[in-house]
C-alpha cells in the first residue's frame, strides 16, 4: 500500500520514474539542439569561407570558338575582358560578407542568437542577388569582346559556383539556427 502513494496521476507509473523519464527526454532534446547548433555553426563558417574563396576565383571567362585562348586572340585593349575574378566584379564585397557570415555563424551556433541567425539569412539573400543581378548576365554574354573579337562566348567560372554554394550554406545555417535549435 505504501507503493501506491508514490503513483503519478497517470496510474501505473511511479512519480520518480515519470520524473526521470522527463529529465531524460529534456536532455535528449537539449543534446539534439546542441548538435544542430554545431551543424549551423559549421555550415555558416563554411559558407563564409566559400564566399571569401569565390572573391579570389574567376567569376566568368570567355572561351573562343576558334583555336587559341581569348588572351592570345584579343586585342591588347580588351584582354582584361577575357575573364574576371570576384575582386574585379565585386571590389572585395564577398570578403567582407564572408567574414561577417563566419562571425554571425559563431553567434548563431554557439550563442543561440536569433539576430545572428537572421543576419546569416540576409547575407545569403544578398549574395544570391549579387550572383543573379550582376554576375549571371556576364556569364551568359556573347560578344563581350566586340567589335574587336566576335567569336567569344562567356561561361561561368569556379568563383560563380562558389558564390552560390556560399550563399546556400549561409541560408541553411541561418534557417537551421532559427528553426532547428529552438530550446523548449
Amino acid at each position: 500500500m505504501v507503493a501506491e502513494d508514490f503513483r503519478s496521476p497517470r496510474g501505473n507509473l511511479p512519480a520518480m520514474e515519470a520524473s526521470q523519464t522527463a529529465r531524460v527526454r529534456a536532455r535528449e532534446a537539449a543534446g539534439s539542439a546542441d548538435i544542430l547548433a554545431w551543424v549551423a555553426l559549421g555550415l555558416g563558417v563554411l559558407g563564409g569561407l566559400a564566399l571569401i574563396v569565390a572573391e579570389f576565383s574567376l567569376i566568368f571567362q570567355v572561351d573562343t570558338l576558334t583555336s587559341g585562348t581569348c588572351q592570345e586572340l584579343a586585342d591588347a585593349s580588351v584582354r582584361d575582358r577575357c575573364d574576371a575574378s570576384g575582386l574585379e566584379q565585386h571590389s572585395g564585397a564577398l570578403i567582407l560578407l564572408g567574414l561577417f557570415a563566419a562571425a554571425m555563424a559563431i553567434g548563431a551556433g554557439r550563442g543561440a542568437s536569433l539576430p545572428a541567425a537572421a543576419a546569416l539569412i540576409v547575407v545569403g539573400a544578398v549574395v544570391i542577388a549579387i550572383a543573379i543581378l550582376i554576375d549571371l548576365p556576364k556569364t551568359r554574354a556573347d560578344g563581350l569582346l566586340e567589335p574587336f573579337y566576335e567569336s567569344g562566348k562567356a561561361k561561368p567560372g569556379t568563383g560563380f559556383y562558389l558564390e552560390l554554394v556560399g550563399a546556400g550554406l549561409c541560408l541553411a545555417a541561418g534557417s537551421l539556427a532559427i528553426f532547428g535549435t529552438r530550446r523548449a
